[in-house]
């Protein structure tokens, strides 16, 4: 990379069979810290889309030492980026889920790809419900340059954006070719 340089893009990582989905942003000084970590509390944080039977617990996850954006730790919970809008609040929100695990088999995001624009999908966090509905989705190659048009908002709305894996399995790099993005607003 050259000068002051930053490389965005969406990237999957593996360890083991363990499929990772993530976010990078690099510079040549390192990584760019993760901002400061809104306050929600523990009790209560979860997703909800009726449409395809998810109801999972939502985790909190920052950058991982190599830049990486973090994961849930399994495969029935999703998790918050808090590099992101907290969920229901003016901006983008960004959520990963895992598809599925070789070892494992599917994931709570397994049926992502299904929704269709008009679909509900809830937040609770602190007892509180924040409805979004489904604006669209797209499919991005791994290496895609397009973290802009994942993650950008207007500031005043209140977006969710939902990620997981998608395409072709690679078995020699262990991850998937492209990333599933679904487009969520709040309800009004």
């Amino acid at each position: 990379m050259a000068g002051n340089a930053v490389h965005k893009g969406l990237v999957i990582a593996s360890v083991a069979y363990l499929v990772i989905v993530g976010v990078f942003v690099f510079s040549e000084r390192g990584v760019v810290p993760s901002p400061v970590v809104p306050e929600i509390s523990r009790e209560g944080i979860w997703l909800r889309i009726p449409s395809i039977g998810v109801n999972a617990s939502m985790q909190s996850v920052g950058l991982t030492p190599k830049g990486n954006m973090g994961i849930p730790t399994n495969y029935t919970d999703v998790a918050w980026f808090t590099g992101s809008a907290k969920p229901g609040t003016a901006g983008t929100s960004i959520v990963v889920g895992h598809r599925d695990t070789h070892i494992f088999g599917p994931g709570v995001f397994r049926s992502l790809g299904q929704l269709a624009a008009g679909d509900d999908v809830y937040v609770t966090i602190d007892g509180k419900e924040a409805h979004f509905r489904v604006v669209g989705k797209r499919t991005y190659k791994e290496d895609t340059d397009r973290i802009e048009e994942i993650t950008r908002g207007d500031g005043h709305t209140a977006r969710l954006n939902l990620i997981t894996c998608e395409g072709t399995w690679n078995q020699s790099v262990r991850r998937y070719d492209e990333r599933l993005v679904v487009f969520t607003e709040l309800v009004r």
